[in-house]
């Protein structure tokens, strides 16, 4: 039996544009205006945005569309930073100084020092960070905004974890924490993290905001990504975007349309904020009791950049915890792939984040509580105290 197909079917498989389909394009324009520029003259359009094939793929068109210079990153960091950063041959990749020991993130004036000091083009960072769980936000990220307007460095913001929010200590009695990034502020029930917060104008200010439904709308396979920036940056963008892959999956922009409606996205948000923090809190308690601790604790993603160095040798390095959870069928990342390193600058005989590894706290409880008992054996194995309580 022939099935009937409409043309408004049909129309789903052909080419899309570039850029993404106006629709999608809007709404994502409206969630960001609604979300954090209410008070703002300046606001985005479909213009200031572009869809992508997922975050390599932004993160390549954003790279692609610089002219030569020197692009700042930090460690630890996205692992799939090295590689996009090592692509393109008028790029030079810079390490800035981030010293993770003593302090979380680098303050706003350390910033502005390192990116006048080494005339830095562009800055590539996750914010929320990616492996550590840590987050600029308020004055501090209002400031590394001022820094790109002041000196002219376009930062390039990957957001993907926005939404994961969870220091409560922050909260405003029991109505939650406020909408945007500056708690303190707002009465409205919805906490996440964005730097356009503190855009001033639009096209103008240099920051190219990564994001997508990988991560805070959870569905990775859609593979639905989006750049929000200067019209003329998503116009040259998009030129980028002509040569490198072709476009983003058309029937899936159709269907991502209802996913970016703003009420959905609040009480979605609120709901994942709720079950995150439970499942952050239980991993944090489990591990620390078998003598792996969270070097800073984690107020954002959904990674604990967990410290090994205090367990028995020979699992303390994360090499060899790695290959012995894997025998217990735990499935974590080393510290040491976080150490990224593009066009292999540094001498990686040295390596600082030997002492640590990524354990993700996204899957199920039931997954994880099989992944701590996998964990406990392997400290156990090599004679760990574990305490019980």
């Amino acid at each position: 039996m022939k099935r009937k197909i409409t043309c408004n079917y049909i129309s789903l498989f052909r080419y899309g544009p570039v850029a993404g389909i106006k629709e999608l394009r809007e709404k994502i324009a409206n969630y960001y205006n609604e979300m954090y520029r209410k008070d703002k003259e300046s606001q985005y359009t479909y213009e200031n945005v572009m869809i992508a094939p997922g975050g390599r793929g932004a993160v390549s068109r954003a790279l692609a569309s610089m002219r030569e210079g020197q692009c700042g990153y930090f460690l630890p960091d996205y692992t799939a930073y090295q590689e996009a950063l090592s692509i393109f041959a008028p790029i030079q990749p810079v390490c800035m100084l981030q010293k993770y020991f003593e302090r979380p993130l680098m303050p706003s004036t350390d910033f502005e020092e390192q990116v006048s000091f080494m005339g830095l083009s562009c800055v590539l960072l996750s914010n929320p960070v990616n492996p550590t769980g840590q987050v600029l936000e308020g004055e501090e990220l209002k400031n590394y905004v001022s820094v790109a307007r002041k000196h002219s460095c376009c930062i390039i913001m990957d957001e993907f974890y926005s939404h994961y929010y969870y220091d409560h200590s922050k909260k405003v009695g029991d109505v939650g924490l406020g909408l945007g990034d500056d708690p303190h502020n707002n009465p409205e029930p919805f906490p996440s993290v964005s730097s356009a917060r503190y855009v001033e104008n639009v096209d103008e200010d240099p920051i190219i905001i990564i994001n997508g439904l990988t991560k805070s709308w959870r569905v990775p396979g859609v593979r639905i990504c989006w750049c929000v920036a200067p019209k003329d940056v998503i116009t040259t963008m998009t030129a980028c975007g002509s040569f490198l892959e072709g476009g983003a999956n058309h029937p899936y922009q159709k269907w991502a349309l209802p996913l970016m409606e703003m009420d959905y996205i609040k009480q979605d948000a609120l709901a994942l904020q709720k079950h995150f923090l439970a499942k952050r809190d239980y991993m944090i308690k489990s591990l620390t009791n078998i003598g792996i601790f969270e070097f800073w604790k984690p107020e954002t993603t959904f990674y604990i950049f967990a410290y090994i160095g205090d367990l028995p040798h020979p699992i303390n390095d994360c090499d060899c915890f790695v290959d012995e959870c894997l025998k217990e069928k735990v499935i974590m990342v080393p510290g040491n792939s976080f150490d990224i390193d593009p066009k292999n600058r540094r001498n990686l005989d040295i390596q600082p984040y030997s002492k640590f590894v990524r354990i993700s706290y996204g899957p199920p409880m039931e997954e994880l509580e099989r992944g701590i008992a996998g964990i406990t054996r392997v400290v156990e194995k090599f004679g760990g105290k574990i305490n019980s309580s």
